[in-house]
């Protein structure tokens, strides 16, 4: 009773056992067990595109069983949990048009990217989230191994499992957040909330504007700056982040100076209101067009992707993210494309689906 009302103070749904949230999902007691013993991994991979032309990222589906556990995990206990007010990504009623228009105007523009954003957030972490809104030890452990992967049985040899008192427990294993599954994206912004308190305060001292959209990191400014301040900002937020559980993608990082062009998760920000830029409006319309032409299983093949599911989901994914940032030019091409998606017996309650 003690631990369901301290849950249920948080607004979370209490969970007292495995059994119990086994019950509580419908899932098999025995097939959560397998998955916390690291005994079974139902996930299946598939690639897909990213903005960047010719590059992919490889998603890892949970089945359908533990996708409805996560499901229910997701909206009764990680969505009730408060994230950082400079996060934008996976969180209902926010968006990355509301992240990139508090960017708008910028003068100075700082842009990061954390490397391996989900596989740095390990199965420890997630515990770690847990326990801190009031789970038990045991349970939280187990909600961990359900929400992370170890993919081909990595080994940690200096790992040694929090539960040794548990024969089927005991693993060299250490599992991490999988790109894909449906309560990543939300644990991973609870297991930043550190960071993006301290990337805050960096930002206050520089007096700037800080957003995080998943690993996209951005810090803008309507001031002018010198070089110096500009060198220890950027020395500041890189010395962050290495004190945290992240890591800087060093390649990825850039200084937009006045004048340049800035875009911000893929929105032209440097007037006065949010703009697609011209080679997303142009290659989007090729897509359209060249499935018009030709056909959705040859456009798809011509165009160099690897899965028809992957390349339809991307082009839905742009034409929404078009429609939040200029309507009157994506609402005709939509419509054609949902024309073209019926017509190879794709309708959108379908693609949903997926």
């Amino acid at each position: 009773m003690e631990q369901m009302q301290r849950v249920r103070s948080q607004g979370l749904t209490p969970v007292l056992t495995l059994g119990h949230l086994a019950h509580q999902t419908g899932a098999p007691y025995l097939y959560l067990r397998k998955i916390v013993q690291r005994r079974q991994d139902p996930y299946t991979e598939f690639s897909r595109p990213k903005r960047e032309p010719g590059k992919s990222r490889t998603i890892a589906s949970p089945a359908p069983v533990l996708m409805d556990v996560q499901r229910w995990l997701l909206g009764n206990v990680f969505s009730r949990i408060p994230t950082h007010g400079a996060s934008y990504a996976y969180q209902q009623g926010r968006s990355a048009v509301q992240c990139a228009q508090l960017h708008l105007g910028a003068s100075w523009l700082l842009k990061f990217d954390l490397h391996d954003f989900f596989h740095s957030v390990d199965e420890r972490a997630v515990q770690s989230i847990l326990r801190a809104v009031g789970y038990n030890s045991l349970v939280s452990f187990e909600i961990a191994r359900v929400c992370t992967r170890v993919p081909g049985g990595i080994t940690w040899p200096h790992f040694r499992s929090a539960y040794q008192a548990i024969p089927g427990y005991s693993a060299p294993v250490l599992g991490y957040l999988p790109q894909g599954g449906p309560v990543s994206g939300a644990v991973a912004n609870l297991a930043a909330r550190s960071l993006d308190e301290a990337l805050s305060s960096v930002a206050d001292r520089y007096r700037m504007t800080y957003t995080r959209y998943a690993d996209d990191m951005t810090f803008s400014t309507l001031r002018s700056l010198d070089r110096s301040t500009l060198t220890r900002c950027v020395s500041e937020i890189s010395a962050t982040v290495s004190a945290s559980q992240f890591r800087l993608h060093r390649k990825k990082t850039r200084v937009v100076p006045p004048g340049a062009r800035k875009i911000v998760l893929g929105l032209l920000v440097d007037g006065e209101r949010l703009r697609l830029p011209r080679h997303t409006r142009r290659g989007l319309e090729d897509h359209v067009r060249g499935v018009a032409k030709f056909g959705l299983g040859a456009h798809v093949e011509h165009a160099g992707y690897s899965s028809l599911q992957g390349f339809v989901n991307h082009i839905d994914g742009l034409l929404a993210y078009g429609h939040g940032v200029d309507p009157a030019w994506s609402k005709p091409l939509a419509a054609q494309w949902e024309h073209l998606m019926n017509a190879a017996g794709l309708t959108a309650q379908e693609r949903r689906l997926w």
